[in-house]
């Protein structure tokens, strides 16, 4: 009886351990992820999946672009101006030295113009008036 006892304990202790190590997700599978509930319109979910990427792996080569993608969502999806002010600001405070230069200067252009209407920001406005139309077009 003793005997059966200690393999029962045994055998509990490791379906325990090994039912805890369930193998959490890649940072490259969760930026997948996110990019999905973007497609679908899932935008809530899609910042919580970036933001768990930086959670999960704050020193990973997706974590400054998921930084930037929280942002992006907040103004071109969920028209959230001071979130997304908030996060492109984190993303320049954080990465702006080492993320991919293209980024940093989407990030500066968004905080600039954030919020504007199209016909207020003046690198846009040729594209809204027939001047700006290619000849073909006109």
């Amino acid at each position: 009886m003793k005997k059966f006892f200690a393999a029962f304990v045994l055998m509990t202790m490791m379906l325990i351990v090994i039912g805890g190590c369930e193998k959490k997700p890649t940072a490259e599978e969760m930026f997948t992820q996110a990019k999905s509930y973007q497609e679908n319109q899932d935008f809530q979910k899609a910042v919580d999946t970036y933001e768990k990427i930086i959670e999960l792996y704050p020193n990973g080569k997706l974590t400054d672009k998921a930084q930037f993608m929280i942002g992006f969502v907040y103004a071109n999806n969920m028209n959230d101006v001071e979130s997304a002010r908030s996060a492109y600001k984190k993303f320049l405070d954080v990465y702006g030295a080492t993320a991919d230069s293209g980024m940093v200067a989407s990030a500066n252009w968004e905080l600039e113009n954030i919020g504007k209407d199209i016909n207020e920001i003046e690198a846009l406005k040729n594209l809204t008036t027939k001047e700006g139309m290619p000849k073909e077009m006109k």
